[in-house]
């Protein structure tokens, strides 16, 4: 089980990853959470191949693709943003 210090405060938060055999599991709560509201997460911690990437996540799948392409950045983005300058777009 381990335990975090949040923000140098008294709270503390319990993480315990487990893979369980049956339907019903024990826990025991720390002392200084009892007469207290608490949230008790049960999910998955499986890789999910359609789980949406988080920004970190994309960033190191991505990080150097273009590196070898020899693209300059910024007249790529002003042929891109030319473009949509170029599309007929009703606005109000």
């Amino acid at each position: 089980m381990l335990r975090y210090k949040i923000l140098n405060t008294i709270k503390t938060m319990l993480r315990e990853i487990i893979q369980p055999k049956t339907p019903t599991y024990k826990i025991n709560i720390p002392p200084e959470y009892i007469n207290q509201k608490i949230e008790i997460l049960v999910r998955s911690v499986e890789k999910n191949n359609n789980k949406k990437l988080s920004t970190i996540e994309l960033i190191e799948k991505t990080a150097g693709i273009l590196s070898d392409k020899n693209i300059d950045p910024l007249e790529w983005q002003k042929n891109i943003r030319d473009e949509w300058q170029d599309r007929n777009v009703i606005s109000d």
